[in-house]
């Protein structure tokens, strides 16, 4: 029930971008879309450098046997917004020097970008909150909630206002702003009430938490940066050796292969909570095998509805991106097969691992786009992240059976 609950609101959350690309290809040029998209980028890079991974450091404490301690969470989230402005420090002093050189529209993306960023800690923790507990209803409503937000604060300030470009980041901003002070009423209000212990820790036991989260954090914050590099290193080397118009139609053709990770994530969602809540389940390998299939199934139905798609729902200066969609939905399935059988890499904490196989990926990635983009343009690129995502599949999916064999070993001696 909860993996159709997840499926449906990440349908939803997903096609309200696809609903409203009419709207933002008709007031925006490839130009500015292929701005926007690297803003995007941006605060994506943003989110787990600030967070420290804490709200993936959360959805994994809640399966710990142990009681978590409200004193720990609270002691946590103090070393992650110490982190953030510190962070935001840098930031304004890069803005400041900057300033005569990229103007003050600059300065006012970098200052709503980073702000998102640092209320979507909130945010995504609160969202763990609810996936670790299975209420998968009130996730979907938060999360549709969210996207709403987010793009009707877009369109008001793209159609009404007339911000132009900007006006993307001041959606992300408004629906974290929106969503900020309701995070930390229920984590701490409700989640942690229900859920943990009032009871103080000891120096100890607070100290050996810390390095446990700076252990998981530390290690999890290059895997994310390089996953979310490899996903956008695409764009950014389009827009180093080509144009922001070949970026934009890049994008709109992205977005449409994107369609695949919506039940690819309500997977990840379903799958990462049952399998943490016991990894050894020997029913595991056939449901991976059943989700594995099923994605298989709408990839290649996808694919088939490609032209009919870019026909009636994309702006005519878009309609040649419909070429590049075969590959990044090609792509897309080698990433969304990867969250499925590298999920107890995650579940043992082995974030260093994870680390070191995002950074081969990326750099196979940039070593055959950079090579390729000058004989085959666009393509070149897309050949670059197609091989990384296999790479990323079939590393990730041998360490991880090698991991849980070891687990399996060292769960029976102790037994």
């Amino acid at each position: 029930m909860n993996l159709f609950i997840y499926i449906f609101s990440t349908g939803i959350n997903k096609s309200l971008p696809l609903l409203f690309i009419p709207i933002l290809t008709l007031y925006l040029s490839p130009e500015d879309y292929g701005i926007v998209s690297l803003y995007v980028v941006a605060y994506n890079l943003l989110i787990p450098i600030l967070s420290i991974g804490f709200p993936n450091y959360f959805f994994r404490w809640t399966f710990e046997n142990e009681k978590m301690l409200t004193d720990d969470v609270h002691n946590l989230l103090s070393i992650v917004f110490r982190w953030c402005l510190f962070v935001g420090i840098l930031i304004a002093g890069s803005c400041i020097v900057s300033y005569w050189y990229l103007g003050g529209e600059f300065i006012i993306a970098v200052f709503c970008l980073y702000l998102a960023a640092v209320l979507a800690v909130l945010y995504q923790t609160y969202m763990q909150c609810l996936l670790s507990k299975s209420n998968s209803i009130n996730y979907a409503v938060v999360e549709i909630t969210f996207t709403v937000i987010l793009f009707s604060s877009t369109i008001l300030c793209l159609v009404f206002l007339e911000l132009g470009w900007i006006s993307r980041i001041i959606g992300l901003l408004s629906a974290n702003l929106a969503f900020s002070y309701w995070s930390w009423r229920y984590i701490f209000k409700k989640f942690l009430i229900n859920n943990g212990s009032e009871e103080k820790s000891s120096l100890e036991v607070k100290i050996n938490r810390e390095r446990d989260f700076l252990s998981f954090g530390l290690g999890l914050i290059p895997h994310v940066i390089i996953s979310t590099l490899i996903t956008a290193s695409d764009r950014l080397i389009i827009s180093t050796f080509m144009t922001l118009s070949d970026v934009g139609e890049f994008a709109i053709a992205l977005q449409y292969s994107s369609i695949l990770s919506i039940l690819g994530i309500a997977i990840s969602k379903e799958w990462s909570r049952a399998y943490y809540s016991d990894p050894f389940d020997l029913g595991n390998r056939t449901k991976a095998t059943i989700y594995s299939l099923l994605l298989i199934a709408v990839a290649i139905v996808l694919y088939l509805f490609t032209d009919l798609f870019f026909e009636y729902f994309v702006g005519e200066n878009f309609k040649n991106a419909s070429v590049y969609v075969e590959l990044l939905i090609l792509s897309q399935l080698f990433h969304c097969l990867y969250m499925i059988f590298s999920v107890h890499l995650g579940y043992s904490k082995k974030t260093k691992i994870l680390s070191k196989i995002s950074m081969g990926s990326l750099m196979l990635n940039a070593v055959i786009s950079l090579i390729s983009i000058h004989y085959f343009g666009i393509f070149g690129v897309l050949y670059g992240t197609v091989f990384a995502m296999l790479f990323k599949l079939i590393v990730a999916t041998w360490l991880s059976f090698k991991v849980k064999k070891l687990d399996v070993l060292r769960k029976l001696n102790e037994s």
